[in-house]
């Protein structure tokens, strides 16, 4: 696994950690209570997303610099 990916992967994953945690913030002061659940299903749901997103931008960038 190159950098690149190692690198996407990371930044996914701390994206969909900080997204969670906005959400379940927002959970608790709208009265409903912590669920682990939901946590990491937000975590894992925005990082695949976003990791699927940056991945798709990183090879139509590589593909307009070699033309």
């Amino acid at each position: 696994m190159n950098n690149n990916i190692k690198q996407i992967i990371k930044s996914s994953l701390i994206g969909g950690f900080i997204f969670a945690s906005i959400m379940a913030v927002d959970n608790y002061y709208g009265g409903q209570e912590f669920e682990i659940w939901k946590f990491l299903k937000n975590i894992l749901i925005f990082g695949i997303v976003t990791g699927l997103l940056n991945n798709y931008n990183q090879k139509q960038l590589k593909k307009e610099n070699k033309n």
